[in-house]
C-alpha cells in the first residue's frame, strides 16, 4: 500500500513560519528536491503558478526559475524560493 501526503495550499496571506513549514513539508515529501541546486535565473512572470504555495505569479511580476539536472525546471514567488532556500540550508545542516 502507498502511503501518500496530503499537502493544502496554503493562503496567500500565510505568514513566513507558516509557509516556511509548508515548504519543510514538499521538501520532506521529496517533492521540490530534483530543480535546487542546479542554477537559478530571476525574470519577469508569464503567469506560471508557484512551485511552492501553487499561486500563479502575476504577468510581470518577478519569478525565480530553478533547472534540475535532468532539465527540469520550476518557477517560484521570490519570497517561496527565498524561504525554500533558507528550509533547504536548516535540513542539511541537521
Amino acid at each position: 500500500m502507498e502511503l501518500q501526503l496530503q499537502l493544502a495550499v496554503p493562503s496567500p496571506r500565510i505568514d513566513d513560519s507558516q509557509l516556511r513549514a509548508f515548504v519543510r513539508q514538499k521538501l520532506l515529501a521529496g517533492a521540490l528536491r530534483e530543480t535546487v541546486g542546479h542554477g537559478a535565473v530571476c525574470g519577469v512572470s508569464l503567469g506560471s503558478e508557484c512551485a511552492v504555495c501553487g499561486v500563479a505569479i502575476r504577468p510581470g511580476k518577478t519569478e525565480i526559475q530553478t533547472f534540475g539536472a535532468t532539465g527540469s525546471h520550476r518557477r517560484y514567488h521570490p519570497k517561496c524560493h527565498r524561504l525554500l532556500t533558507v528550509e533547504l540550508e536548516d535540513l542539511t545542516q541537521r
